[in-house]
């Protein structure tokens, strides 16, 4: 059976295959975690008083937004992250660390391929 969506946590729920699709190429096939391997980092979750401007500046942050109340930190190496925050914010609470969804796998394999284009050009 074959599915389409623009839903990934549908995909990530339902596939057993993946085949990701950009500008008419496949440009990654293979099982849900075959293609979050391909992107490496992880992503925190807390509820902190540091400021995004703070947050951004910590080594190894890659990006920062807010969720609700809380922000999400995405790096490729959640341990000395979360050390600093923890030494920088001693009130830190819910702390979640998960690894790279599917929605970041994708966003980084369409995203290396519009820059190797660009690069081209």
């Amino acid at each position: 059976m074959l599915l389409t969506t623009h839903y990934l946590e549908e995909a990530d729920a339902l596939a057993d295959r993946i085949a990701v699709i950009n500008q008419g190429e496949i440009i990654a096939e293979g099982t849900p975690a075959e293609i979050k391997s391909q992107t490496s980092g992880k992503r925190i979750r807390c509820v902190t008083a540091l400021n995004m401007a703070t947050l951004l500046q910590i080594p190894g942050v890659a990006g920062v937004k807010r969720d609700r109340e809380a922000v999400e930190i995405h790096t490729g190496e959640a341990e000395p992250v979360v050390r600093l925050l923890l030494s920088r914010d001693p009130s830190l609470s819910g702390l979640e660390i998960s690894g790279a969804g599917l929605e970041e796998a994708f966003l980084s394999l369409t995203r290396d391929t519009r820059e190797n284009e660009n690069d081209q050009n």
